[in-house]
């Protein structure tokens, strides 16, 4: 008997027990990549471990031109070896890695893949998504700020006598907790809340600008704790934090 997805949906709905466990996914003899999830009544979320990528190979190596000579013979050893162990002990499948000193470049290289199926071997000139790699970017900046005495790390963000004042509410004032927030509590994620489950809010409207987003989730997230009272990981308070940087800066 052949069930539409649908129908195969609805008679897992009917009993509460069954959730979506895993989800995995093949390429078929066309190329398409066909998604498979597992339902079941077993309440249980292990997910066996892939399987090692470079047991038994050689990891694949792709230096900047003129990168080795720059190091010495041990130095350029140490950082293989040391690049090397982890993508073994981690099971990553690729990386780019550069070092810098007083601003000049002295290494760049491509370890392994950027494509495990087609094997297409990663360069120094492969581009990575940055992610969280911007928040030590980002609170780095914050505290060459502070240095400058161009803000406090106790500064309130939103409110009277505030970095921002009024500028992301309507209203006359802000939600519960939300004038206590200062530029301390986004750089250790003490904020209270805005947190990076499932619905971080930093990515609830992604067709708004920064700003936008920031005056939306005021608006319609609110805090659950006190400030400085409970970590609470946030992709959002970086966003705010951003924002803190480049208005000081155009100021």
């Amino acid at each position: 008997m052949n069930l539409s997805c649908m129908q195969i949906f609805s008679n897992f709905k009917r009993k509460a027990e069954f959730l979506p466990r895993q989800i995995s996914h093949f390429i078929d003899s066309n190329g398409s990549i066909k998604y498979v999830v597992l339902w079941s009544d077993l309440h249980s979320n292990r997910y066996p471990e892939p399987p090692p990528i470079w047991q038994k190979k050689t990891i694949p190596v792709r230096f900047l031109q003129g990168a080795p000579e720059l190091l010495t013979e041990s130095q350029m050893d140490f950082l293989i070896e040391r690049v090397e162990h982890f993508m073994h002990e981690l099971n990553i499948p690729g990386l780019s890695i550069a070092i810098a000193k007083r601003e000049q470049l002295k290494f760049a290289a491509g370890f392994g893949f950027a494509d495990l199926r087609k094997e297409e071997i990663v360069t120094p000139n492969h581009q990575f998504r940055v992610g969280s790699i911007s928040k030590p970017i980002t609170a780095t900046a914050i505290m060459l700020l502070s240095d400058q005495n161009k803000i406090a790390l106790d500064d309130k963000l939103f409110g009277p006598k505030s970095i921002f004042g009024n500028k992301f509410t309507k209203r006359k004032t802000y939600k519960k907790y939300v004038t206590d927030v200062t530029v301390r509590h986004l750089l250790e994620h003490s904020a209270g809340g805005w947190d990076n489950l499932l619905s971080d809010p930093a990515w609830i409207q992604e067709q708004l600008s920064t700003e936008q987003l920031i005056e939306y989730v005021l608006e319609n997230v609110p805090l659950e704790y006190a400030p400085g009272t409970k970590w609470i990981y946030s992709n959002f308070g970086y966003q705010v934090l951003g924002t803190v940087h480049s208005s000081l800066l155009l100021s």
